[in-house]
Protein backbone atom coordinates (compact mmCIF):
# COMPACT_ATOMS: atom_id res chain seq x y z
CA UNK A 1 0.00 0.00 0.00
CA UNK A 2 1.38 3.65 -0.87
CA UNK A 3 1.19 6.40 1.75
CA UNK A 4 -1.62 7.92 -0.22
CA UNK A 5 -3.91 4.96 0.16
CA UNK A 6 -3.45 4.59 3.97
CA UNK A 7 -4.29 8.49 4.35
CA UNK A 8 -7.51 7.48 1.94
CA UNK A 9 -8.27 4.27 4.22
CA UNK A 10 -7.62 6.13 7.34
CA UNK A 11 -9.83 9.47 6.66
CA UNK A 12 -12.55 6.62 5.51
CA UNK A 13 -12.30 5.17 9.11
CA UNK A 14 -12.21 8.21 10.58
CA UNK A 15 -15.66 9.20 8.86
CA UNK A 16 -17.16 5.61 9.59
CA UNK A 17 -16.42 6.36 13.22
CA UNK A 18 -18.24 9.54 13.59
CA UNK A 19 -21.06 7.62 12.09
CA UNK A 20 -21.09 5.20 14.21
CA UNK A 21 -20.74 7.78 17.54
CA UNK A 22 -23.45 9.82 16.19
CA UNK A 23 -25.99 7.19 15.79
CA UNK A 24 -25.19 5.64 19.49
CA UNK A 25 -25.39 8.94 20.72
CA UNK A 26 -29.36 9.19 19.00
CA UNK A 27 -30.02 5.93 20.43
CA UNK A 28 -29.17 6.38 23.84
CA UNK A 29 -30.87 9.83 23.80
CA UNK A 30 -34.19 8.69 22.24
CA UNK A 31 -34.52 5.27 23.33
CA UNK A 32 -33.08 5.37 26.68
CA UNK A 33 -32.32 1.91 26.14
CA UNK A 34 -31.57 0.85 30.37
CA UNK A 35 -32.29 2.66 33.20
CA UNK A 36 -30.47 5.52 35.24
CA UNK A 37 -30.00 5.47 38.93
CA UNK A 38 -30.65 9.69 38.63
CA UNK A 39 -33.93 8.90 36.54
CA UNK A 40 -35.55 6.67 39.79
CA UNK A 41 -33.50 7.98 43.02
CA UNK A 42 -32.36 11.44 44.29
CA UNK A 43 -28.32 10.05 42.98
CA UNK A 44 -26.78 12.66 40.76
CA UNK A 45 -23.47 12.28 38.56
CA UNK A 46 -21.73 14.03 35.89
CA UNK A 47 -23.90 13.43 33.13
CA UNK A 48 -27.54 14.27 34.82
CA UNK A 49 -29.14 16.54 32.83
CA UNK A 50 -27.44 15.57 29.72
CA UNK A 51 -29.83 14.16 27.64
CA UNK A 52 -32.11 17.26 28.42
CA UNK A 53 -29.70 19.26 27.57
CA UNK A 54 -28.84 17.55 23.68
CA UNK A 55 -32.48 17.90 23.50
CA UNK A 56 -32.20 21.19 24.12
CA UNK A 57 -29.54 21.93 21.25
CA UNK A 58 -31.63 20.13 19.13
CA UNK A 59 -33.96 22.37 19.46
CA UNK A 60 -31.54 25.58 19.36
CA UNK A 61 -32.50 26.00 23.24
CA UNK A 62 -28.65 26.98 24.42
CA UNK A 63 -29.68 29.09 27.55
CA UNK A 64 -31.75 25.69 29.13
CA UNK A 65 -29.28 23.24 27.65
CA UNK A 66 -26.51 24.98 29.74
CA UNK A 67 -28.76 25.41 32.40
CA UNK A 68 -29.49 21.56 32.50
CA UNK A 69 -25.68 20.59 32.16
CA UNK A 70 -22.43 22.79 32.03
CA UNK A 71 -20.66 19.88 30.45
CA UNK A 72 -23.08 20.69 27.07
CA UNK A 73 -20.28 22.80 26.52
CA UNK A 74 -17.44 20.32 25.71
CA UNK A 75 -20.42 18.16 23.46
CA UNK A 76 -20.92 21.03 21.38
CA UNK A 77 -17.00 21.53 20.60
CA UNK A 78 -16.59 18.44 20.29
CA UNK A 79 -19.51 18.19 18.05
CA UNK A 80 -18.11 21.03 15.54
CA UNK A 81 -14.86 19.26 15.74
CA UNK A 82 -16.49 16.46 14.27
CA UNK A 83 -18.23 18.40 12.00
CA UNK A 84 -15.40 20.46 10.48
CA UNK A 85 -13.15 17.15 10.28
CA UNK A 86 -15.70 15.73 8.38
CA UNK A 87 -16.66 18.22 6.22
CA UNK A 88 -12.29 18.17 5.41
CA UNK A 89 -12.36 14.43 5.01
CA UNK A 90 -15.64 14.37 2.58
CA UNK A 91 -13.85 17.55 0.25
CA UNK A 92 -10.74 15.65 -0.15
CA UNK A 93 -12.47 12.40 -0.70
CA UNK A 94 -13.96 13.83 -3.58
CA UNK A 95 -10.79 15.49 -4.87
CA UNK A 96 -8.98 12.55 -5.30
CA UNK A 97 -11.99 11.05 -7.30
Amino acid sequence: MTRNEYIKTFRITRVTVYFIVVCWGMFFLYFKPFKYLCDYQSYSCQLCGMRAALKDIIHLDFVSAYNNNRGIIAVVIIAIIILVDSIYIIKKLNNES
